[in-house]
């Protein structure tokens, strides 16, 4: 529940993000393709420079600290608060799901973009957090491998759509 209470106001701050690019006209020209195409290119970025790997630890450990102790304490409200501050760790299908949230087209729209993602990830969270006990390192070393991949992928698909150049993945503008 908690997940989901931040996704939705994840959704309500991208949604008035995504009213001002709409509203000052740069919407079709600001492709969130770009966007997700730079947050899929950030991993071979901490690989290239260490320094940036080390930019986000200050507020990752404050993220983390409570985290532990809320898990470790146990109960709903104690896990409720683990799943409002698990949203604000770094993950790409959040960054994908943001990016998609942003062109919704309004802030009610935004939000409930992000609702149905976090109650639709449910149930992946669960089967990934299953699988995680069972599958080694190596196989969970590759799938992690492939998330920036993914991201490039949607994002790509995104500018083709916003490039309006007609069909199915790009609709006519009209």
């Amino acid at each position: 529940m908690g997940r989901v209470v931040t996704y939705s106001l994840l959704g309500v701050l991208v949604g008035l993000a995504g009213r001002v690019v709409t509203l000052s006209g740069i919407q079709q020209a600001l492709s969130v393709g770009v966007l997700m195409i730079l947050v899929a290119a950030v991993p071979w970025v901490n690989r290239q420079v260490r320094t940036v790997e080390q930019a986000p630890s200050a507020f990752l450990e404050r993220v983390m600290a409570p985290i532990g102790t809320f898990y470790r304490t146990g109960g709903p409200t104690a896990m409720l608060l683990v799943g409002l501050l698990n949203d604000l760790l770094p993950c790409g299908f959040v960054y994908a799901a943001l990016s998609t949230a942003v062109t919704a087209g309004g802030v009610a729209l935004s939000t409930v973009f992000m609702i149905g993602f976090g109650l639709g990830t449910g149930p992946a969270m669960l089967s990934v957090s299953l699988l995680g006990r069972v599958a080694g390192s190596t196989l969970r070393s590759r799938l992690r491998a492939l998330v920036p991949v993914g991201l490039a992928l949607v994002g790509l698909l995104l500018i083709l759509r916003g490039l309006g150049l007609g069909g199915l993945i790009s609709p006519a503008l009209g």
